[in-house]
């Protein structure tokens, strides 16, 4: 009889296909479901995102966090966040979405659209890093002189040690620091160890002009380079460019970058450090395609001069991919000379095609290959192998289904 009372009870228990969790105070939560809302007893402080401890004989409940995601930030060097806005479109932006139906990016604007932390004072740094006024020195040296010392360089360029001396670094570079100074000390000490490491680096303070999105004037790490200020400016605005952008010192033109070099190669031989002073020039756009199609990387391209072939520009983008159509591209190009400025081409991706030169305001469009095959057969049902077959002159259905095991598909095992 209680055997019976036991079964009875447990059908009488509706069942639940998905696994239960475990019943906490009465309420049971499922997984991917949020549990019911119950009161929390009065004096409990709640937890955004955390479950409150339950009193005995109370639910627990986990309220999801109401706060406010946060947008793209970036830590500046005084520790204060900005938020990272993308340029609004330009005009050719606007025209390409007209013309394609699609909203693309210059090439490379995702780089400056991510949070970039600044290098805190304890990140290490390269050894072509050059030694200059305000850099910390921490030298240890050991056997006939005893020294433990952190020192600053002052304003002439010289580290000053007591007892020691005064000797020049400034303009030495990070990896010949410990060499320099060794020779130095060595004409008037002997038989001693030497470490020489760099501590808390001076910062320099720079100005970033022209069409850039955040232009003003920035107090960065001394390790930075022109392209760390084009990081923290956020990149160009909708007419900056990404193919010349140039570092002025004293009035003159200390270097020229290509960011295109960066990012297609990882080029970073024009890349200079900065120093106290310098000015960071974002340069017009020069001349702009679009690429769009059977492609991957669909976006707006500049143009290092005035025309370039097409060759280069599937470099940029990675080369065509084997989706693409390459008896068929389709070029939109805008000629003022004519009554309707607006014309299309079509050529193939040979030889000629490849060097066909680009201009000012293509849109160049790479069609997708068919998706007929030229010698399928098509089996499909229940059937062990659903497959694409090769077809051969004189196939019959016997070719395809020789016996009865390949009528039994896999899901009846």
């Amino acid at each position: 009889y209680r055997l019976r009372l036991a079964i009875v009870a447990a059908l009488s228990v509706p069942f639940f296909p998905l696994a239960l969790a475990q019943v906490s105070g009465g309420t049971f939560t499922t997984p991917g479901y949020l549990p019911p809302t119950v009161q929390r007893p009065a004096g409990q402080p709640a937890a955004q995102g955390a479950a409150a401890p339950a009193a005995p004989g109370a639910a627990t409940v986990i309220r999801p966090s109401t706060a406010p995601a946060a947008g793209p930030q970036a830590e500046t060097l005084d520790g204060v966040a900005q938020r990272f806005e993308p340029p609004q479109p330009g005009e050719f932006q606007k025209f390409v979405e007209a013309a394609t139906g699609r909203s693309l990016l210059p090439f490379g604007a995702a780089f400056f659209t991510r949070p970039t932390p600044i290098a805190p004072d304890g990140a290490p740094v390269s050894g072509d890093y050059v030694v200059g006024a305000g850099d910390e020195i921490v030298l240890r040296a050991w056997g006939s002189i005893d020294v433990d010392y952190r020192s600053f360089v002052d304003r002439n360029g010289m580290l000053n040690l007591p007892r020691i001396g005064s000797f020049n670094v400034a303009g030495v570079k990070a990896a010949d620091l410990d060499r320099h100074l060794r020779a130095q000390i060595g004409r008037l000490y002997t038989n001693f160890n030497l470490s020489v490491t760099l501590g808390q680096l001076r910062g320099v303070r720079i100005f970033v002009v022209g069409p850039s999105l955040r232009p003003g004037v920035y107090t960065l790490p001394s390790p930075a380079s022109v392209l760390t200020a084009m990081v923290a400016a956020g990149g160009p605005a909708a007419n900056g460019s990404l193919r010349r952008i140039s570092l002025m010192r004293d009035g003159r033109s200390a270097a020229e970058l290509d960011f295109y070099d960066f990012l297609v190669s990882g080029d970073k031989s024009k890349d200079m450090q900065l120093a106290n002073g310098d000015v960071v020039v974002f340069h017009p756009a020069g001349p702009r395609v679009a690429l769009v199609g059977a492609v991957d990387a669909a976006a707006i391209y500049e143009l290092k001069s005035r025309e370039e072939p097409v060759r280069e520009l599937l470099r940029y983008a990675g080369g065509a991919p084997v989706l693409a159509n390459p008896n068929r591209v389709q070029l939109e190009r805008i000629d003022p000379a004519q009554p309707r400025a607006r014309q299309v081409e079509e050529f193939r991706l040979d030889e000629a095609g490849l060097a066909k030169p680009l201009r000012d305001g293509d849109l160049l469009t790479l069609l997708a290959i068919s998706p007929a095959f030229a010698n399928a057969v098509t089996l499909k049902g229940h059937v062990a192998q659903p497959l694409r077959y090769a077809h051969r002159p004189g196939m019959r259905i016997r070719d395809l289904i020789p016996d009865r095991e390949a009528l039994v598909s896999p899901d009846f095992y």
